[in-house]
């Protein structure tokens, strides 16, 4: 392998912006929540065929994750067109 081989490797991956990043911990943190919150609570709840929350509220926060994902996909792709670092 080169020096110029052994540079690239090194520098081949992803890079993401720091807002992009923060952006993913916060939605990691959310999803966690939203798990927490889906799990049942009491005995009656667990033995229920209709889950607790309101399908309307779970697709509108499943709605709400996928923009966020799209947000933080955007600042990929923002920083590759721009040439900031190189798709691997």
């Amino acid at each position: 392998m080169t020096g110029a081989d052994q540079h690239l490797s090194v520098n081949t991956g992803y890079y993401l912006p720091e807002g992009a990043q923060y952006r993913l911990q916060q939605l990691r943190d959310h999803m966690r929540f939203l798990a927490r919150l889906a799990q049942p609570r009491t005995q009656a709840e667990e033995q229920a065929r209709q889950p607790a929350i309101c399908m309307d509220e779970l697709a509108f926060c499943l709605e709400l994750l996928a923009e966020q994902v799209g947000r933080v996909l955007d600042d990929v792709e923002y920083a590759v067109i721009e040439g900031a670092h190189p798709l691997p």
